[in-house]
């Protein structure tokens, strides 16, 4: 029967017809991927409401494909930071450290189980952030004692000119090491958080990055998770019409063709009446 079917009229017109191809492929596609989403329920936890709710990074995060200037880089790490040093405290006087701490797990990406080593790695995350803040503040006063030297410059001869040329070459010295400084901090800080909340590895890690593939919404939610659980429900919805419809259309098909008569109008007028909404 399928060799028939490959042999046919029917199926050549259809293979040279390449809108009907790529139409055909887009509704195996959705329906494959919508049939996995299914399947995962029951072979693990699945795509789920609060799965799908879930912080997994940082807000608007733009995921593998996209990219983060500096500036924004360092503003998340540092409400990052501001938010798990407050959980920290929180879970200081809690009987239970790490159960308060699990509140800030990022789905698969989890903290260590070592509280002493968390704390540990926030003290030294507070020791970088102040050699950022010591940092910035000497990077203003080094351009500002730079400027006073340009000026002085203008007008400096002979030998005073030669000790600010020198008085120079310091202040931009130390203007370069408290820049490196101020460069390095970010990833330091970042490292550090990494340590705390490294990243997943074997299946855990392959299902974090499919969750941060495509980046994050404005509340670090999985937008990937958000379009397959929209697909899910979509698929859900088609089902259950289709049931619905093929049900209904048989009880109504059987009940017109056996009483006939008013029975038959009654149904024909239904499903014109029906048909007719999509076109008001």
């Amino acid at each position: 029967m399928i060799e028939r079917l490959l042999r046919s009229r029917g199926w050549r017109k259809f293979r040279r017809n390449r809108v009907a191809l790529v139409s055909c492929a887009v509704i195996l596609i959705y329906a494959c991927i919508a049939l996995l989403v299914l399947a995962s329920g029951f072979f693990g936890r699945g795509i789920t409401l609060e799965s799908v709710e879930e912080r997994v990074t940082y807000d608007k995060y733009p995921g593998f494909f996209g990219s983060v200037n500096e500036e924004r880089r360092v503003a998340d790490l540092v409400e990052r930071f501001k938010t798990v040093n407050r959980f920290i405290d929180m879970a200081q006087d809690a009987p239970d450290p790490m159960l308060t701490l699990r509140a800030q797990d990022w789905a698969e990406r989890r903290f260590i189980d070592d509280f002493d080593e968390i704390r540990s790695i926030r003290d030294d995350v507070f020791e970088s952030f102040e050699a950022l803040q010591f940092a910035a503040e000497d990077i203003a006063a080094f351009e500002e004692e730079l400027q006073y030297i340009d000026e002085d410059l203008e007008t400096a001869e002979g030998e005073d000119r030669e000790i600010l040329l020198e008085d120079r070459a310091g202040v931009e010295a130390d203007l370069d090491a408290a820049r490196e400084v101020v460069d390095a901090a970010p990833s330091k800080i970042e490292q550090a958080l990494f340590e705390m909340q490294p990243m997943p590895s074997g299946w855990a890690g392959f299902v974090y990055f499919l969750r941060t593939s495509l980046g994050s919404d404005d509340k670090g939610a999985s937008v990937l998770f958000k379009s397959l659980y929209s697909t899910k429900i979509a698929f859900q919805i088609g089902v259950v019409t289709a049931v619905i419809s093929v049900l209904l259309g048989t009880f109504l098909g059987a009940s017109a063709g056996f009483f006939g008569g008013w029975v038959d109008v009654v149904v024909m007028w239904i499903v014109s009446t029906l048909s007719s909404v999509p076109y008001l």
